[in-house]
């Protein structure tokens, strides 16, 4: 319901597990990994991409991410956008790979931020309703696994599995929405200011731009 109507804690229809240790990790002190092979691999790629080296030597360090989760080829999967040979192209497909790979990890931001992508952030966001389809193809927001499955012994029954059959419904997000999706992102924004009593104490720093 929270998807439906725009609020709550998964308003946009997803829901994060990343880092969610739950209960295994009660009175302890989880780890967490900061620096993932994945992200040499990826920052690696970016790197041989600006410093003009082969473009294909920068996609196997892509594909390496990729192959690991099953993912073809980052080319192969792009075959319209020339990625051995049109390096804006490829830098795109390194940020969104990124985007994907780190998502929910303080990366994407500074992504943004380095690159000065004011376009990216205002592009406004959207979520996803996903509606569970019941046997006669039918939408059905009824609980399966406390309801319907619960109440099955019959295993010829097809309620009796985990339901397989859904309908998705792309939505804007307008909860929560951002100023720059709508007045434009001020350049200012690329840069967070000090704070007034640092820069009042007069050692010679300088307030960044716009604040």
């Amino acid at each position: 319901q929270q998807p439906a109507t725009n609020t709550g804690v998964w308003a946009t229809g997803y829901r994060n597990l990343k880092y969610v240790g739950g209960e295994f990790f009660r009175r302890k002190n989880p780890q967490w990994s900061w620096l993932q092979l994945s992200d040499v691999y990826l920052t690696y790629a970016e790197a041989i991409l600006q410093d003009g080296g082969s473009l294909t030597d920068a996609i196997s360090y892509v594909d390496q991410v990729r192959a690991r989760v099953g993912l073809k080829g980052l080319a192969e999967c792009n075959p319209d956008k020339n990625l051995t040979t049109n390096k804006e192209n490829l830098l795109e497909e390194i940020l969104r790979e990124r985007a994907c790979e780190f998502a929910l990890q303080c990366t994407r931001y500074y992504d943004m931020v380095r690159y000065k992508r004011a376009d990216l952030f205002e592009r406004k966001l959207h979520g996803l309703r996903i509606y569970r389809l019941n046997a006669n193809g039918e939408r059905t927001e009824t609980p399966w696994y406390d309801t319907e499955q619960s109440s099955i012994d019959n295993e010829n029954d097809e309620r009796f599995y985990e339901p397989s059959k859904f309908e998705y419904e792309k939505f804007e997000i307008t909860t929560g929405a951002r100023i720059w999706w709508t007045d434009g992102f001020d350049c200012k924004w690329f840069l967070q200011p000090f704070p007034l009593s640092e820069v009042n104490k007069g050692y010679g720093l300088d307030q960044n731009p716009g604040w």
